[in-house]
This record gives structure tokens, sequence and C-alpha cells, in this order.
């Protein structure tokens, strides 16, 4: 069973170029962050993303302090061979919600800074519009937390 996460957002969400004040452009829910596996220097965060606009919104960037880099990838299968490719931006249509999840679009999280523990916190950085940002604190999981990773 998963647990929730909490998910906060900090600063100020700017509003979106059409002067919505009701909140928020971006909602988040089920943020998962794993530990990264022994000897390995890269992990995975999944989320879901919904666009509460009439037009679409584009996430252009990704970036955590805990990590040297943090990607948007995605996992594709092509005659039963999976690969994996790096995406420039990702796209939520105008009032949609976009999963990122085991074998499609995720964030890949590269090089740690330090150890990083299941309990600990981290903050990732999300960009979109170029513009404006989400900043979201998740929790470190192991993978024994979750079913579906």
């Amino acid at each position: 069973m998963i647990r929730p996460l909490v998910v906060l957002l900090f600063g100020v969400l700017l509003v979106d170029a059409c002067g919505n004040d009701k909140g928020p452009p971006l909602k988040l829910s089920n943020v998962t962050v794993f530990a990264p596996l022994p000897g390995r220097a890269a992990t995975v965060a999944y989320m879901e993303i919904e666009n509460h606009t009439a037009k679409p919104v584009t996430l252009d960037a990704v970036s955590s302090p805990a990590f040297g880099r943090a990607e948007f990838h995605e996992t594709t299968i092509a005659d039963g061979i999976a690969s994996m490719r790096p995406l420039a931006a990702v796209v939520i249509e105008a009032g949609s919600q976009l999963k990122f999840a085991p074998g499609g679009k995720h964030i890949m999280l590269i090089d740690p800074v330090k150890a990083l523990l299941p309990g600990s916190h981290i903050q990732l950085e999300l960009r979109y519009d170029s513009v404006s940002s989400l900043l979201i604190e998740a929790e470190v999981r192991t993978r024994l937390d979750d079913n579906d990773g």
C-alpha cells in the first residue's frame, strides 16, 4: 500500500498568464523519490501533475540541491526492447493530468551530493513555461516501500 506523501509548495506559485488567481496552475500528488540502489549513482522520482489551466503548461527544467543533475526522461519499448532517453521538456495539456511512472516519463536524479537515507527529505524544483517554478519537498523511500516501483 502506498502511503500518502507530504508535498509542500514553497513560496509564491505564480498565477497563469490569463490572470487566474484561484490557485496554482499545477497540482502535484503521489510524489515518490527512491533512495539510489547500492552501488548506483542515479535514482528516480515519480509523481502525478494536474494542469488546472485552459492552456498547455511546459515543464522545461528540473533540479535538486541533493543531486548533481536532474533530468526528465522517458522509457519506451520498441520490438520488445526497453530504452530510455532524456526529454528537453514535458508538456501537460490544458485541463489534463500527466503521470510520471515506471515504464514511462520520470525524473532521473543523478550523482547524489550525499547519502540519501529512507525517511530523509529532498527538494525538487520544477520550472515551467520558462519563468515559473514549483518547489517540492519529498520523502526519500526504499523500493520495498512501494508495490509498483
